[in-house]
């Protein structure tokens, strides 16, 4: 019986034993789980955060590149529109200075549109440009059509200054003003293209 006795006794210590280390065993457990979830949602929640930081980061410069694109097919779309254009203008332009023949024209206009030319001074100014500086005098109706004919010529001008005063020589007094000779005193600009 005494033996008996002994292994149950032997028994209840092995539970008491158990129990007791039971719960150790489950604290251990959960500490080792919760250290572990510690360490490793830490960084991930970080890596997290970095790659919604990324992410934002990168549709912000999706929408720029967007709308840098939508400019860019814009601008070809209108440089398209100035093709025809500039091709036009292009074939008024020579490919080497010619001062005489350019002179040459604006002479001419001014002649057939009654305008007396009274001075000019011609110099290359830019790089493929030729500069013109012209004093006429004339009516205004003849100016006006001065300016009409040279913007339909088949070389390219542009004016980049002008200006117009009533003659002092003029003494005749008439009503209409269009009617009275004027001094003009414009200057000219006309390109080479000069392909070397």
């Amino acid at each position: 019986m005494e033996y008996r006795s002994d292994i149950l006794k032997d028994l209840r210590v092995e539970i008491n034993k158990e129990k007791n280390e039971g719960p150790l065993i489950m604290g251990v457990t959960l500490f080792v789980m919760i250290l572990l979830t510690i360490l490793f949602l830490v960084p991930t929640a970080k890596k997290v955060n970095n790659l919604k930081t990324e992410i934002q980061e990168i549709e912000s410069l999706k929408e720029k590149y967007n709308k840098i694109l939508v400019s860019y097919k814009k601008a070809a779309a209108y440089n398209e529109q100035l093709n025809p254009y500039k091709k036009k203008i292009f074939s008024r332009v020579p490919e080497e200075p010619n001062s005489i023949e350019a002179f040459d024209k604006l002479d001419f206009i001014a002649k057939i549109n009654n305008l007396k030319l009274n001075k000019l001074t011609t110099k290359q100014t830019l790089e493929n440009t030729e500069s013109f500086n012209m004093a006429f005098t004339g009516e205004f109706s003849n100016i006006e059509e001065f300016f009409k004919k040279i913007e339909i010529s088949d070389r390219f001008f542009s004016i980049s200054s002008l200006t117009i005063r009533q003659n002092g020589n003029n003494k005749k007094q008439n009503s209409d003003n269009k009617n009275k000779e004027l001094f003009f005193n414009l200057v000219v600009n006309s390109w080479f293209l000069d392909e070397q």
